[in-house]
């Protein structure tokens, strides 16, 4: 093998080396996890809010409501004490 691919691959292994060290980091790795929990709580949040709010007002406005017991219909006039 030549002198100057020799060369060539120690700098490539060197520089692979470091990048390695910065992404194995724990504490970098630890932030990135905590970051995206919370990113997945905020989307679940955000996707639930819109099906439960779709749900209600399909079953609003087809009239199903009039067939629920009183304890499930959500109204402002159906506040909980």
């Amino acid at each position: 093998m030549p002198k100057d691919e020799t060369a060539n691959l120690k700098k490539e292994i060197a520089q692979l080396n470091t990048t390695l060290k910065r992404v194995n980091n724990f504490g970098a790795t630890f932030l990135k996890g905590i970051v995206a929990g919370v990113g997945t709580a905020i989307g679940a949040t955000i996707v639930a809010a819109i099906v439960v709010t779709t749900i209600v007002k399909v079953i609003q406005s087809t009239g199903v409501n009039k067939f629920l017991p009183e304890s499930l219909i959500i109204s402002p006039t159906n506040s909980q004490e």
